[in-house]
């Protein structure tokens, strides 16, 4: 009768005892992604802005930004301060059958939707995945390296 043993190498045992780590280094690369994805969202909000608008100004397209607010969250579009965030819903949902504040009505007015389209982009949506895939195995080769690939990493069998 013959016995099977499984171990683990001796090297991965090392490399198991840094996943403690890995939270923290992949919070970071996360942050990383976060930002570029957004800036992505955002530049091709900017484009279908410049692509769509009846008569782009300026103002608006150039009010667009990205503000962090963690690691895996992003605000994107003008500074809620500014005038330019109000005008922005306008321009992006319409305002067909209201009246602004200065009193004209605008029976047909439609947004042209370039927050949404933005993101249902499949160039973006490559981007965007992109980053992500590239964060984490960026954080994995920052905690513990390249593994020797195949199941010879993790077993090791004798008879």
């Amino acid at each position: 009768m013959a016995i099977a043993a499984i171990s683990f190498q001796p090297d991965l045992i090392g490399v198991m005892s840094q996943f403690s780590q890995f939270e923290g280094i992949l919070k970071k690369h996360l942050a990383t992604a976060t930002e570029k994805s957004a800036g992505a969202i955002g530049d091709m909000q900017v484009t279908l802005m410049w692509a769509q608008f009846h008569d782009p100004q300026g103002p608006l397209e150039d009010s667009v930004s990205v503000r962090m607010q963690s690691e895996y969250l992003a605000w994107i579009g003008p500074d809620p301060s500014e005038a330019a965030s109000v005008y922005a819903a306008r321009r992006d949902r319409g305002f067909s059958g209201m009246t602004d504040a200065a009193g004209r009505f605008f029976p047909h007015d439609p947004g042209i939707y370039y927050a949404e389209d933005s993101i249902k982009d499949q160039n973006v949506l490559l981007e965007v995945s992109q980053n992500y895939i590239e964060a984490v195995f960026s954080a994995w080769n920052e905690c513990v390296g390249n593994l020797p690939g195949g199941s010879a990493a993790f077993v090791s069998a004798s008879a």
